[in-house]
């Protein structure tokens, strides 16, 4: 897995969250900064526009917590995260039993469900099979996947 980035707060906004570079979207206006020129009255309709769609406000809890991490492979194909999906981390939440979490197993990240095994905090790909790994000295969450990011149109 790649971490990404932090949210606007910790430096990049959400644009730069999927990995796209700002330049790469241009500006949809065909306006270049500073060539407007004021003719004539405003639209009536600007009184009833609505604001920008600000997906840092829909999709972020915490933003100096918050992560992006692109997943590679597909463990946890059975939750809806693939390969080359996005999630954003949240890292101030607590996990809970059945969250979709990221943690370090072995020095590498790592995306899995946080189950109850035996007893005691375990991770594993899916919810029925794969290997059951237990939360023990090597073994932390880092944090919580709170979205899933998709790319349909390349």
């Amino acid at each position: 897995m790649e971490l990404i980035g932090a949210t606007r707060e910790g430096g990049r906004g959400m644009a730069g969250l999927a990995g796209e570079r700002e330049e790469e979207w241009g500006n949809p206006g065909g306006e270049q900064p500073g060539s407007r020129a004021l003719t004539g009255f405003g639209s009536p309709a600007q009184d009833y526009a609505k604001p920008a769609l600000d997906l840092d406000a829909v999709l972020v809890r915490d933003a100096m917590s918050t992560f992006a991490v692109r997943v590679s492979g597909s463990a946890m194909a059975e939750a809806g995260i693939d390969d080359g999906d996005v999630v954003l981390v949240d890292r101030s939440l607590r996990a809970h039993c059945g969250d979709v979490v990221v943690a370090v197993v072995e020095g590498e990240l790592a995306i899995r469900r946080l189950v109850s095994w035996r007893g005691r905090a375990a991770l594993r790909a899916g919810w029925d099979f794969g290997e059951v790994v237990p939360l023990t000295g090597g073994v932390r969450v880092w944090g919580v996947v709170t979205w899933a990011l998709r790319r349909y149109r390349r």
